[in-house]
């Protein structure tokens, strides 16, 4: 039987007060931003999962009762709830990154623009938390339930604190009422299924430096390619305990160069004079680039064996598409150099993520999978897994 689109995925986001995920917003054009998410939205499984998103941006005490209103929603779906998939803000950057625009952004977000943010990662409801310091010293806590589908409010909570000492009794209680909320919405069940994420990188890092008999060249090599994967079961399907649905981002940035310096001697001939000997000098320097990204779902299948060791394997990713770019200068070593440059943009697809990892199950905690393996050098291409996920299973008795 499979299961899909129920119950919640948290995700309690750090947005605000210098983050990086933070600066990354506002990276966006907001016109593109809206455009590009609401097209993944569409596109991706409308499952109940909720995106917690703080944005308090002071580190002041009302950034502190912020942060406290969060955790006590996130860690309250947690307990209430027993089928969470959980995202860190690394995660969520990694996942919108495939939608990058390069032009700027100005002023906050719109509630609207963020319950588009919330639909891009598979999340249904998006919970705003706010708090803010007025200037007689009062405290004001609020909280919004924010339906992404439809773009509405379902609920409004906000408290006033005579300081932001007094301020955490009302932020507990603005965080209970929104959780009263979600029990109107979501029903206490669900199957044991595996959640946590995987993360592939391939890393580059290779210059040598050759000296010949009139020149010196220098070759350059750096490549960051990454492979998010956010095992999403609750919010886009599950097969029991042998696989569960997972959101896919990959990354890839390329970057090659080689630079040739020539110094010699020549015989040149200038009008009016005789032939003679010059020394010259010239440069000859090509850099190629490459950048593209893409997200999909794939299936995550979990494999134990009798001897103990178990297997994570997935397949059937699809190639991303880069934008590859070729730029070329030279400045010859001749006696009259005349420089010359080109630039050439095409197109093209990878296909770098690989996931079939080997581990032995932990007898005292054989729920939780957890490991690290890494292949290759840095010079020719050096890969890394990592991996963890757990197995959330309501009916297992607590000791």
């Amino acid at each position: 039987m499979r299961y899909g689109k129920s119950l919640i995925s948290a995700f309690v986001s750090a947005v605000g007060r210098g983050s990086h995920l933070d600066e990354w917003f506002r990276g966006f054009s907001a016109l593109a931003l809206l455009a590009l998410l609401a097209a993944a939205a569409a596109a991706q499984s409308t499952g109940d999962s909720v995106f917690i998103i703080n944005q308090t941006t002071t580190n002041n005490s009302a950034g502190v009762v912020a942060d406290y209103v969060a955790g006590e929603i996130g860690e309250g779906l947690q307990n209430q709830f027993p089928c969470v998939d959980y995202s860190s803000p690394e995660d969520v950057k990694a996942v919108l990154d495939a939608a990058r625009d390069k032009q700027l952004l100005t002023g906050e977000l719109s509630q609207e623009q963020l319950a588009a943010i919330g639909g891009a990662i598979g999340a249904r409801y998006v919970v705003l938390v706010s708090v803010t310091v007025l200037p007689n010293g009062q405290t004001v806590v609020n909280a919004r339930l924010l339906d992404t589908k439809t773009t509405s409010v379902i609920a409004s909570e906000s408290e006033t604190a005579a300081d932001a000492e007094a301020a955490f009794a009302n932020a507990e209680s603005v965080a209970n009422k929104i959780l009263q909320s979600f029990a109107r919405i979501f029903k206490n069940k669900c199957e044991p299924h595996w959640t946590g994420t995987i993360t592939q990188t391939r890393l580059i890092q290779m210059s040598e430096t050759q000296s010949l008999k009139t020149s010196t060249e220098t070759k350059s090599k750096n490549l960051t390619a990454t492979v998010n994967i956010l095992l999403q079961p609750m919010t886009l399907g599950f097969s029991g305990r042998s696989s569960a649905e997972a959101r896919v981002t990959q990354n890839f940035s390329y970057r090659e160069e080689f630079v040739s310096n020539q110094s010699t001697e020549i015989p040149c001939r200038e009008p009016g004079r005789n032939t003679y000997n010059k020394k010259v000098t010239g440069e000859f320097r090509k850099v190629q680039t490459e950048v593209g990204g893409g997200t999909e779902v794939v299936t995550v299948f979990v494999r134990f064996f009798d001897d103990g060791r178990y297997t994570v394997y997935a397949s059937g990713f699809k190639p991303v598409k880069t934008a590859v770019r070729v730029e070329t200068k030279s400045n010859p070593a001749e006696c009259r150099p005349v420089p010359a440059s080109s630039v050439r943009e095409t197109e093209d697809s990878k296909n770098f993520a690989y996931i079939n990892l080997e581990g032995r199950i932990d007898p005292k905690n054989p729920d939780v999978l957890t490991g690290k393996k890494v292949e290759g050098d840095l010079q020719t291409g050096q890969q890394t897994w990592t991996w963890s996920l757990r197995l959330v299973n309501p009916n297992k008795k607590k000791r």
